[in-house]
């Protein structure tokens, strides 16, 4: 009578052949895409198959996906789930999560990126969206999507996919590297038993208890129902559905390294939406120690405590931009002088100073910064520091002060490093009627993850692929605001920021994905399977 009842329920029922996943616990904001629209989460709903869940800027959740397995989920991350009888695959679209798994017998559990895939059965570990595996317990079979390059990743290794999504050979995981990692996942750790932050209110456990019971034996009816359905798309359809429906609204990127000073930093970026015309670049550098290592033997003072250095840049353009990143360069181009920006702001900050450059689009003949007129419609800058406004008519004529220097050493020998050094001819600043002159000295760098100074000539002769090289390197630049007399304009003593090139290189790849779906879209379906791995190796 049982098989009867199944065979039944799966000819009226079939989407109950998927299994749920339930949002066991969410701190801050996250969106559910179901039914073909994105709506708030709710902490405690079940997600379906084919559900996709993003989480908001500062906010993090857990996933349950069964009684012995969690994912961990960052914010700023996308990502689509598929969930049945057979087992669990997360495909990633933007982000990075933590996942500790438990399989019973016969179960799988897989994590897609656009360029790799994640196949264990009980382990803990985390993968970013770009490709990034770090393994924390058991081992993880690694492999490019075509399964064509794998590998094995052990307990403590970590490993990354290229731009064709062949892996590479697994290291040892550097004590700081460890402690990076455990300290972003701190907070994760049994909250699913300290209840929801949002509402601040002890679950009923009672009838928490009668729904996990209902559901079991809801599962159990649909894990049958699954084995009848069976599947009916397949990883490569998968695959190309990912890369076609990419929401670009949030694109982020991450990176553990050192800098020059040798501290070890957290580099986060993400690429935001605030509205339909405006984009937000927000560039996080954050230290849990800083030494200020004095290169250039300035002798300046720097506190050394914990630090989270912000570049924020912010660009409102005078008519709205499409939802997909893919279709900018097709609008941009058909707008051509049409589209313009109508504001914008690049603020700096250490959470105590601020640099902060603003602009705002003007009429010719508008007065600019320095008092001229426009010969033609533009932007018209401003700077300020800490509030106060850099008089850019100014003009401190020849100031024996002002320096610059590149690529050598204290003794003036040239080392082929990729260095300079420069102190500012000396700036008029105004505040509510005040005035005040200051210098900023100034030190950028090209890094390497070690946090070593890069060599024009080994840069340039790397044999890596440009991809390869991107992720290994970093620019890092240093600035400090004095006064006339020598002592510090900041409250923190400088601004000291790392900037990665991994955000504009996702959004590299995702437009040379694009690009590529549109030049297969014409072939054959034989051809299909070719056509998806040259569109996410591109």
């Amino acid at each position: 009578m049982k098989k009867i009842l199944i065979t039944v329920a799966a000819l009226l029922l079939p989407v109950m052949a998927f299994s749920e996943v339930k949002l066991s616990y969410l701190s801050g904001s996250a969106a559910v895409f179901h039914d073909q629209k994105w709506s708030e989460a709710k902490q405690g709903m079940l997600l379906s198959e084919k559900d996709k869940i993003k989480t908001m800027q500062d906010s993090k959740a857990i996933l349950r996906v069964d009684e012995h397995t969690r994912v961990w989920v960052r914010q700023n991350t996308e990502m689509e789930i598929s969930t049945g009888s057979d087992g669990s695959v997360l495909s990633m679209l933007a982000g990075k999560i933590r996942a500790r798994v438990k399989l019973l017998a016969g179960k799988k559990f897989q994590v897609k990126t656009p360029v790799a895939v994640c196949s264990v059965r009980g382990t803990e570990f985390i993968i970013s969206w770009e490709g990034i595996l770090a393994v924390i317990e058991g081992k993880v079979n690694f492999s490019d999507l075509n399964f064509s390059n794998n590998l094995d990743v052990v307990q403590g290794q970590l490993s990354s996919a290229d731009d064709t999504g062949k892996p590479s050979e697994p290291r040892a995981m550097t004590a700081e590297e460890v402690a990076a990692e455990e300290q972003e996942w701190q907070g994760y750790e049994g909250a699913e038993d300290n209840g929801t932050e949002n509402q601040g209110q002890e679950k009923d456990k009672e009838k928490e208890a009668k729904k996990e019971n209902l559901k079991d034996e809801l599962n159990d009816l649909r894990m049958e129902l699954r084995d009848i359905v069976g599947d009916m798309r397949s990883d490569i359809e998968v695959t190309r559905e990912i890369t076609n429906e990419i929401k670009e609204s949030d694109i982020s990127s991450g990176r553990t390294l050192r800098d020059v000073h040798g501290n070890i930093v957290r580099v986060e970026q993400h690429l935001l939406r605030p509205d339909n015309s405006t984009i937000q670049i927000l560039n996080l550098t954050k230290r849990s120690d800083y030494v200020y290592s004095n290169r250039q033997g300035w002798g300046f003072a720097v506190p050394n405590t914990a630090r989270l250095d912000i570049l924020d840049i912010k660009i409102k353009m005078n008519m709205a931009l499409p939802e997909q990143i893919t279709e900018w360069p097709g609008f941009i181009a058909s707008k051509d002088k049409d589209l313009h920006p109508q504001m914008v702001e690049v603020r700096m900050t250490n959470q105590e100073d601020e640099f902060k450059v603003t602009g705002d689009w003007k009429p010719k003949g508008s007065l600019k910064e320095d008092g001229k007129a426009l010969e033609e419609d533009g932007l018209v800058m401003n700077t300020y520091i800490n509030g106060w406004k850099v008089d850019a008519a100014y003009d401190a004529q020849e100031d024996a002060n002002a320096l610059f220097k590149e690529g050598s050493d204290g003794d003036g020998n040239d080392k082929d490093e990729m260095w300079v050094w420069a102190i500012s001819p000396q700036l008029k600043i105004t505040k509510d009627g005040s005035t005040n002159f200051v210098r900023l000295y100034t030190e950028a760098y090209a890094i390497n993850n070690n946090g070593g100074i890069l060599t024009l000539g080994g840069f340039l002769s790397s044999s890596d692929n440009p991809f390869t090289i991107m992720k290994q390197v970093a620019a890092e630049e240093i600035t400090f605001c004095r006064k006339l007399d020598g002592s510090d304009f900041l409250a923190k003593g400088n601004l000291d920021l790392v900037v990665t090139p991994d955000l504009a290189l996702a959004v590299a790849q995702k437009l040379a994905t694009q690009m590529g779906e549109f030049g297969s879209s014409s072939s054959s379906d034989d051809n299909s399977n070719n056509d998806t791995a040259d569109n996410v190796n591109n």
